[in-house]
């Protein structure tokens, strides 16, 4: 399972992880025995590999401080000669705070200016004074300190951009802005209206943040579940909790939202698709502030500020008869219209800055807002949109995996239009073609793609690079299989399939649980 910085968690119990890299038992045992030097050493976790491929496992599952590398590694069953210095940016690319130290018997200046250009820390020689190897890992954890400290300050800030306002100046949002604050301060139900993809979710965090701030109460829990992606009888379960043995697979108590969320918000998105049963029962719990756990006998008490969400235009359906109008009339207090995206175009610049560094995050992919094309802004600005804003996080999704990368693994988006272009050609292909290509022809048959519209070679090689690996993960399973097939490293090819989203996802509730962060 691949997982995102805010993720990886140091190995139990530790504050600094740093990892040996060397497939020698006597040199890790050196480089075990400096660390334990180090000042602070007692809150330093050591973990070791002999190869590149147990240091890509670990490193895709624990936040790593400081990688202790080899140059020359010996062979492993997908590579014959493990050469160090190639992993660097495969080792940035998956922890970009991670400092790498070298660690090599050759005296190569040439080897030290290729780490340092491949973006290591630093380069020292086995057999050099121990003092000097013990000051450069301490040199090291400091820095790596810093370089996440200033990773969880952009987190920070991005989750108080997300509490204290949405993206954006234009008139339509500040005024939505003014408004989801006032409805904070009362008791009473909100619900938020709107297309998908605007942004619900994050006007129910800013009212639910504003409310924390409102009460002077910090600590007030926040509880999201999506109604659509649920059945009715997993939402129920989801929603009062159950005792032991309640169902079959009650193995245990369980409480509800409906409990959790006491003394905080709880925020019902896609309201518009509970089902009538369900919208009875949730209609007795907003009257009476209590219910039972299912298999319960208890009564159980909670008050909450109550948020609701959909797209759906619930009055038409109340006109139906396919929403209660009791239960419609209960939790619409205050309605707030959230805009679409084409309401305030001008905002477009402000919703990329906020949200890109999580979009990076999910595509393992790490660039600044900077480094988006002020074109491609305008071309955004002056395109109809479908899905709002996460139509947008498509095409940055689109740009950050498909453009072709410079030597560190970074996008290089300058030839956007022909990126996206040639995206859209694919998929939207309807002339007859033949379903596959043979290696025998591929090396044999002429090529015709050189004329008008050829994106370039480093495009091109690019996309028929994830052809390949899409080919190898259709017919093989597992990365490390992958990458004895693809004769190239199990790190290389881990971090190619998760950019081009051949993984398996993992397995994820269906209920999203949010607690706030208290920053």
């Amino acid at each position: 399972m691949d997982l995102t910085f805010d993720q990886l968690p140091p190995d139990k119990g530790h504050g600094t992880t740093v990892l040996i890299v060397d497939d020698e038992e006597s040199g890790r045992e050196t480089l075990r025995s400096a660390v334990s030097e180090v000042e602070g050493a007692e809150g330093v976790n050591v973990l070791a590999a002999s190869s590149i491929s147990e240091a890509a496992e670990i490193i895709s599952s624990t936040r790593v401080h400081v990688v202790l590398l080899d140059k020359n590694l010996g062979p492993d069953e997908s590579d014959p000669c493990q050469n160090g210095l190639t992993f660097i940016p495969e080792i940035i690319q998956m922890q970009p705070h991670a400092q790498i130290l070298m660690v090599t018997a050759s005296q190569n200046i040439q080897d030290a200016v290729t780490a340092i250009k491949y973006g290591a820390f630093g380069f020292v020689c086995k057999g050099c004074d121990p003092e000097l190897l013990i000051l450069q890992i301490e040199k090291a954890i400091a820095v790596a300190d810093m370089a996440i400290e200033n990773i969880c300050e952009e987190r920070r800030k991005q989750r108080r951009s997300e509490a204290d306002g949405v993206a954006g100046k234009s008139r339509v949002i500040k005024e939505v802005m003014n408004q989801a604050k006032a409805f904070a301060e009362s008791n009473r139900p909100v619900v938020l209206l709107g297309e998908t993809g605007v942004g619900k979710t994050t006007i129910a965090r800013l009212i639910h943040e504003h409310r924390k701030k409102y009460l002077k109460e910090e600590k007030r829990p926040f509880f999201s579940i999506n109604i659509a992606a649920l059945s009715e009888e997993l939402a129920e379960r989801e929603l009062f909790g159950n005792e032991r043995g309640a169902f079959t697979d009650a193995k245990e108590l369980k409480p509800g939202f409906f409990e959790l969320s006491n003394n905080g918000t709880l925020f019902l998105d896609e309201i518009g698709d509970a089902s009538p049963d369900l919208q009875v029962k949730l209609l007795k719990v907003i009257d009476e502030g209590k219910f039972f756990r299912l298999g319960g006998s208890k009564e159980i008490y909670s008050k909450f500020k109550l948020i609701c969400a959909t797209h759906k235009n619930l009055e038409q359906m109340v006109a139906d008869g396919t929403f209660r109008e009791d239960l419609y009339y209960r939790i619409s207090t205050f309605k707030l219209r959230v805009p679409s995206l084409a309401e305030r175009k001008e905002d477009i610049p402000d919703i990329i800055e906020a949200s890109l560094p999580k979009w990076c995050q999910d595509n393992n992919v790490y660039i600044t807002a900077k480094d988006i094309p002020e074109d491609f802004i305008e071309f955004l600005k002056n395109t109809p949109i479908k899905g709002n804003i996460r139509g947008v996080e498509q095409y940055i999704a689109r740009l950050l995996v498909l453009s072709p990368r410079d030597r560190d693994g970074k996008p290089i988006l300058k030839n956007w239009k022909t990126t996206l272009e040639l995206q859209g050609k694919r998929a939207n292909e309807t002339r007859p073609r033949r379903d596959v290509i043979t290696l025998d022809e591929l090396e044999t048959l002429p090529l015709d793609v050189v004329g008008p519209g050829f994106p370039g070679l480093e495009v091109f090689v690019a996309l028929m690079t994830e052809h390949v690996y899409a080919d190898a993960a259709r017919k093989i399973e597992g990365s490390n299989a992958i990458a004895r097939e693809l004769k190239i490293s199990p790190a290389t090819a881990s971090i190619r399939l998760r950019r081009y989203q051949l993984t398996k996802p993992p397995k994820r509730s269906h209920a999203e649980t949010v607690t706030s962060p208290g920053v």
